[in-house]
């Protein structure tokens, strides 16, 4: 409640602010999961006994108060990451005497975050120190929803380069780091990330993203993994279709431009805007005067139950944020209603499958007295499929039906949600 006026051990409203500590590389701040920093302007009566924080997911409405004595720093723990939270603080004197709340203030409460680099010297990661953490155990494997069992690497530092990441096409290595305390305890699990090999050779490449990257220009994605050239007809080119056209980059090298290095629109006048974004699948052109290669995709592991992906009627330029294989039977396409079968090639929906220079398909046969029924089979219909969502690749789903549902929910294939 507010004092009255005259009231000579009267306190007056505290002033606070949340400080919310964020990873800043390079600044050493420590990370604290699932917590947030607190902290305010301290009174100066004489007989200030403490202060309460009050606390709760809607505005205005505290559920949660914390009596934290003579203090303007407090850790305020047990909360939900991802969530966002609502402070105000009270003084009280030693009668119990209580004044008036603060003004309000919101903070999200984040996770630690890492990231992932590729490199020269190897596969990079540097992540958030993370409070009481005295050391941080690495773990790795080849297969992205794997379970950690025993460390590649145990550090005491934020950083570490994995230089043993393989060359081979069409291979992943997956990382999982845990913070410890100075007893063992395990204090915080990062998410997990990855850097997957796509496989690119000479002449066109259909390719998308099989991780999730944390920033998806171009130029932060492909960097200068891909050869370039002084000018367009020299340099490898990017083309991503947006419904109407092709937005098409090339790297710029060899030149003393201030742009060289970097990837630039068509005209060749400025750095390209063009995003590559996951779910979307997009052109690489390889020329042939250059040499096959591999482009090594750094990101997250995406968790979530589905990867959500809206369609339209013609031509959709789709690829899948999994690194791993999902067969055409297991993608729901037909149970989430976005594709229509039938039970012949010209009368169904189809997805199509670059295959060096040209368009594999398969359709969805749909017949209640067939065996086959609600299955994929080739172009021709005389067998199954051998089509799978393979990492890295990219596909056309071309819709020549209006149907009901637009959005397409691809399932998680991680057998650990």
């Amino acid at each position: 409640m507010s004092l009255k006026p005259c009231y000579k051990s009267e306190i007056r409203k505290s002033r606070f602010n949340i400080i919310l500590l964020i990873l800043m590389l390079g600044t050493g701040h420590l990370v604290f999961p699932g917590a947030l920093i607190v902290s305010w302007d301290a009174n100066t009566e004489s007989d200030l006994a403490g202060y309460k924080i009050y606390y709760g997911t809607e505005s205005q409405n505290y559920v949660h108060v914390l009596d934290v004595g003579d203090t303007t720093r407090y850790i305020v723990d047990g909360l939900v990451e991802g969530s966002t939270y609502y402070f105000v603080v009270t003084a009280y004197d030693f009668s119990g005497n209580e004044s008036a709340p603060s003004v309000e203030v919101a903070s999200h409460v984040d996770n630690p975050t890492i990231t992932i680099n590729n490199t020269d010297d190897g596969v990079e990661l540097i992540w958030a120190p993370v409070y009481g953490a005295v050391a941080y155990k690495i773990y790795s494997d080849v297969y992205p929803y794997f379970t950690p069992s025993s460390p590649i690497a145990t550090v005491t530092e934020t950083q570490f380069v994995d230089q043993n990441h393989p060359d081979d096409a069409g291979i992943g290595s997956y990382y999982i780091i845990k913070a410890v305390s100075e007893s063992g305890e395990e204090l915080f699990t990062f998410s997990k990330v990855g850097a997957f090999n796509v496989p690119l050779g000479r002449g066109k490449n259909l390719v998308s993203l099989p991780v999730i990257p944390s920033e998806t220009a171009i130029n932060d994605v492909l960097g200068k993994q891909l050869s370039g050239g002084s000018n367009s007809a020299l340099s490898d080119k990017v083309l991503s279709w947006n419904g109407s056209k092709y937005e098409i980059a090339w790297l710029l090298e060899g030149t003393s431009s201030p742009l060289d290095g970097k990837w630039l629109t068509e005209a060749g006048d400025d750095v390209s805007p063009l995003q590559l974004v996951p779910d979307k699948s997009f052109w690489i052109l390889i020329r042939d005067f250059h040499s096959d290669s591999l482009l090594t995709v750094v990101g997250d592991v995406t968790v979530e139950l589905n990867r959500s992906i809206t369609l339209s009627m013609g031509a959709n330029f789709v690829g899948f944020s999994y690194p791993v294989e999902i067969l055409l039977d297991d993608s729901e396409l037909y149970e989430d209603q976005v594709v229509t079968g039938s039970t012949f090639s010209a009368g169904s929906d189809k997805i199509l499958k670059w295959n060096e220079n040209i368009f594999k398909s398969a359709w969805l046969f749909l017949s209640p007295n067939s065996a086959w029924n609600e299955k994929w089979l080739n172009e021709s219909g005389s067998a199954l499929t051998d089509i799978s969502l393979l990492p890295g690749y990219g596909y056309v789903l071309w819709i020549k039906h209006e149907n009901p549902n637009q959005l397409w929910t691809l399932p998680n294939p991680d057998p650990n949600l």
